[in-house]
This record gives C-alpha cells, sequence and structure tokens, in this order.
C-alpha cells in the first residue's frame, strides 16, 4: 500500500488483513509482534472513520480482540518498553468505540485504572521507571483518558487534568516541546502531539487551547530535506494543523506524506508496525 492509491483500497485492505480472532498482527508485514496491541487499536481506529458502517463486524471483532489482550492488572500487553505504548493506544481505540460497543465498560474501567496507577507524580508516563514523564506518551494517555471522560467514565477526570497540566509544563517559550522537560530533544512529532491534546482536549481548561495553537505555530509545515517518510509525525502535523485551524498546512502535509511514501520512501517507524503501520496513520491522517 501507499498514500498514491484510493483511500478506499488502503482501508479494504486493512480489513482483509484483520486475523481471524479480531486482531492485527504486525509481524506479518514487517512489524513487531510486540505491538500487536497497538496495531490493532490503530487499524480499528482507521476502519471507524468510515461513517456508513460497513466495518462494524471487523469492529465488534477488533474491540473483543483488544479485550481479550487486557492482563489483570488492566493493561493490554507487553511488560517493557512496548507495555504503556500499546496502554494508550488500545485504552484510546476502545475509548473512541465505546458507544456502539456498551460491553466495553468494564474493560474501559481497567484501562482507566491502570493509567492512573502508572501516571507519575508530576502527572505524565514513561516508558521507563523512575522518570517524571515523556510528551509523546503523555499525549496519547491524555488523548486515551480524555475520550473515557467525554464517554462518561468519571475516574478518567483526575489524570486528565495532571496530564494536561503536565503537557503545559513541557512547552517551551519558543513554542517547541521537549520529549523530557530536563531534556533539549525536541521534534516535530512531540510539538504536535502536544499541541493537539492541549486543543482537543484542553478545551475546558482555560489557556490551554491557546498555548496549543502557540505551538502548532511553531512546526514546520514540511520536513527538513533529507528527512524521510515518517506517518506518525506527519499524521500528528495534520492532526495538530487541522486543530489550531491552519487547514492549508494540515494539507500541505498530507500531499507531502503522499508523495514521500508513493515514491517508495521507507518509513522510519515500520519496524514496529510495517505496513499496517503505514496504512493506518496514512488513513487517520486523511480528512
Amino acid at each position: 500500500y501507499r498514500c498514491g492509491e484510493p483511500l478506499a483500497d488502503g482501508l479494504s485492505w486493512l480489513a482483509a488483513a484483520q486475523e481471524p480472532d479480531g486482531s492485527w498482527n504486525p509481524a506479518k508485514y514487517g512489524g513487531a509482534e510486540a505491538y500487536r496491541p497497538a496495531l490493532t487499536a490503530l487499524s480499528a481506529l482507521a476502519l471507524a472513520r468510515v461513517p456508513d458502517g460497513r466495518y462494524a463486524p471487523q469492529l465488534q471483532r477488533a474491540c473483543a480482540a483488544l479485550a481479550a489482550l487486557q492482563t489483570a492488572d488492566g493493561a493490554f500487553g507487553g511488560s517493557g518498553r512496548e507495555q504503556l505504548y500499546n496502554h494508550a493506544l488500545a485504552a484510546f481505540a476502545l475509548a473512541t468505540l465505546y458507544p456502539g460497543q456498551p460491553s466495553l465498560k468494564p474493560v474501559l474501567e481497567q484501562a482507566v485504572a491502570f493509567s492512573r496507577a502508572r501516571q507519575t507524580v508530576e502527572g505524565g508516563w514513561d516508558y521507563e521507571p523512575r522518570s517524571e514523564g515523556n510528551t509523546a506518551l503523555t499525549a496519547w494517555q491524555v488523548r486515551a483518558l480524555a475520550c473515557a471522560s467525554r464517554q462518561g467514565f468519571a475516574e478518567a477526570q483526575l489524570p486528565l487534568r495532571k496530564g494536561l497540566r503536565w503537557l503545559r509544563g513541557s512547552a517551551r517559550e519558543d513554542g517547541s516541546v521537549a520529549y523530557h522537560r530536563t531534556s533539549s530533544a525536541r521534534s516535530d512529532s512531540l510539538a504536535a502531539l502536544a499541541a493537539y491534546a492541549l486543543i482537543a482536549d484542553g478545551k475546558a481548561f482555560p489557556g490551554l487551547p491557546e498555548l496549543g495553537r502557540r505551538v502548532a505555530g511553531s512546526l514546520h509545515t514540511l520536513p527538513a530535506a533529507g528527512e524521510g517518510a515518517d506517518c506518525y509525525r506527519d499524521y500528528a502535523k495534520a492532526l495538530a494543523f487541522e486543530s489550531a485551524g491552519s487547514g492549508a498546512q494540515a494539507e500541505a502535509v498530507r500531499r507531502q506524506m503522499a508523495a514521500r511514501l508513493k515514491a517508495g520512501f521507507r518509513d522510519q517507524w515500520e519496524s514496529v508496525g510495517g505496513r499496517l503501520y503505514t496504512t493506518a496513520f496514512t488513513q487517520l491522517a486523511a480528512r
């Protein structure tokens, strides 16, 4: 699959790639088995964007697969760095799909409880213990908790507020965002993820949407010369620009994303999810 193909072809391919148990296996398409929960979540989210319900059976099976992957502590698979990544994306997908799947209530309650248990004192989340948090994982957790809160899960509200406060503190004066608050590492992916979370999920908190728009304003519309394809980065930037009211910039990102993938650039994150990863994020970045 490449972005130059019609979007419907990508969705059809995703639907056909679903496993009999309802999950998606990235190891079959150049990725890593450890990220099966995350790729199942991303694939389901992509199919859920189709409003006519044609993929309802696939979504029902995907929800059942994610519920089956949930462990006793409420997480969605993995014991190392992949655990909280899997958890954030799976929780976000299940919260998004919850209105059509009310049987997911106990699964989401456990997922929110796990997120609360793994939140740092400072309010963030990180892959490793003894860390205050990192921007990428915190932004995804905030999105999951905000979605759960909108669906009526009141227990998500406190960790959501703490997570948004952490993201607010990660923004710099120039609008950039560091990976860790104490580090100098920064990227457009981080800033875009933070910007979107602050704008879309911080609406109830004075000043956060404005901060998010300032962070979005620090983003480069197109990647620097020499940067390769990165569906994760481009997906986040398209969301950030769109939410900040910069539709033209969002569309420029989508066009560049399509051009790079059509030209055969290897995505830098393909080792995580392979073809599933690039296909799902391409679908999610589309209008």
